[in-house]
């Protein structure tokens, strides 16, 4: 879950960094090339906007990367011990039928399969978010710019 929240808050930087970047540009550049000066604390003001998205997002990913690790891993080391535990149980005629080495290689690979699947999913979680929110951004902003059939205009002229 703290992986899962990791990843959206890096989504949500990610989306939101494009607003700090335009309120930047309104209010640093286009300022100074309409009026020919800017104050340093517009300046000083966009500046520490970009870094602290931009902080918050990579917070983001490390929390997100760490997590999802913790609990892959965690997830791995409980899989593994109840691997060897069912290995442990079985009769001494069963060990004799398999090499040692075919028993311990087989058990990691089932292990990692298993657990593969889990990696991924904060980061699809982000992704789906990250769709997400910039669709509504976009239709915030403008409604023929949303990702909606009726704003395609190419689509109703057809």
């Amino acid at each position: 879950m703290v992986a899962v929240s990791g990843a959206a808050v890096f989504a949500l930087c990610t989306a939101g960094s494009s607003l700090g970047v335009r309120w930047m540009i309104d209010n640093v550049v286009v300022a100074r090339f309409e009026k020919g000066s800017v104050t340093v604390a517009t300046v000083v003001a966009a500046c520490l906007l970009i870094i602290t998205i931009s902080a918050v997002r990579a917070a983001g990913v490390v929390v997100r990367r760490t997590f999802a690790g913790r609990t892959e891993w965690g997830v791995a080391e409980k899989l593994g011990v109840q691997v060897v535990k069912r290995f442990a149980d079985q009769p001494v005629a069963w060990h004799r039928r398999h090499q040692t080495g075919d028993l311990v290689a087989r058990a990691n690979v089932d292990v990692e399969a298993a657990v593969a699947v889990l990696a991924p999913l904060p980061y699809g979680s982000s992704v789906v978010l990250l769709l997400v929110a910039s669709a509504i951004g976009l239709t915030v902003m403008d409604v023929v710019l949303g990702p909606w059939p009726w704003s395609c205009s190419r689509c109703s002229s057809s």
